[in-house]
This record gives structure tokens, C-alpha cells and sequence, in this order.
């Protein structure tokens, strides 16, 4: 999968212009994508926070 997940970065890395990552840099973001969380921060989570929602 991390190989699906590498190919797909690499094209909206291109699609939008965004030249300064490097492979290591690819890398890595591509293997931290699995321990990523994939829903969204509801107003509770918000509230939760110390610092509140980012601006």
C-alpha cells in the first residue's frame, strides 16, 4: 500500500507545483499517512483543547 500511497503523493506533489520535497522527505510524510487520523476535529475536540482551534 505504501507503494499506492508514494505514487498518488508524488502526483499532487506535481499537479500542484510543490518542488521543494525531497524523497527522503516524500518518504517519510508517506509513512506516517497510515497513523494519520482520518476524521475531522468536531467542536468538542475543539472546546478540549488548551489552545482552541487553530486561527
Amino acid at each position: 500500500m505504501d507503494g499506492l500511497h508514494r505514487m498518488m503523493f508524488d502526483d499532487v506533489l506535481t499537479e500542484h507545483g510543490l518542488t521543494g520535497f525531497t524523497d527522503t522527505d516524500r518518504a517519510e510524510v508517506v509513512s506516517a499517512w497510515p497513523s494519520c487520523s482520518s476524521t475531522l476535529p468536531t467542536s468538542a475536540d475543539w472546546r478540549s483543547t488548551p489552545s482552541g482551534p487553530p486561527n
